[in-house]
């Protein structure tokens, strides 16, 4: 379950570069590289540096003021679950 306190970590063999506003992931065991657009290269950036789940809303929410809460919460539980699901990231 994904709650406000939740934290990821990203394994060893996932590497990742700035490029522009995007980030590219790759991982070294498979071969597969990634591509997240800037609010969720922004996102990744966060969860990397070891915030929790309640301070990457925190921050999309004064970045993003028109967004509710909840549309937020959703789209930042969507991001972190699809790198889960690509082994980017784990709980």
């Amino acid at each position: 379950m994904i709650d406000k306190d939740t934290t990821v970590k990203s394994p060893d063999n996932i590497l990742f570069t700035q490029l522009e506003d995007e980030i590219i992931i790759l991982d070294i065991n498979t071969g597969k590289y990634f591509s997240l657009n800037s609010t969720a290269a922004d996102i990744f950036r966060r969860f990397v540096d070891g915030a929790s789940f309640g301070e990457v809303l925190d921050e999309m929410k004064i970045r993003y003021p028109e967004a509710s809460e909840r549309q937020l919460e959703n789209d930042i539980r969507e991001i972190i679950i699809d790198l889960r699901e690509s082994e980017i990231f784990d709980f």
